[in-house]
């Protein structure tokens, strides 16, 4: 392990502490610092059908779209 990082009990610990304080999902995962999971998975696609417009129009990935 190295510097600066914790055990996951530490961690459990420290989440289930601010758990007690938050109640809403959307604060506890601001507090964390973490998009929604709606948002990544739309990154996520964005992503994919970016990749599939950049192949060649012969790629049978692209006729499918």
């Amino acid at each position: 392990m190295t510097d600066g990082q914790t055990h996951l009990p530490q961690q459990y610990h420290v989440l289930h502490a601010l758990h007690a304080d938050v109640n809403k999902k959307e604060e506890f995962r601001e507090l964390l610092g973490l998009a929604p999971v709606s948002l990544m998975i739309k990154k996520s696609r964005l992503r994919w059908f970016g990749h599939v417009e950049c192949k060649d129009d012969t790629n049978w990935v692209k006729h499918c779209i």
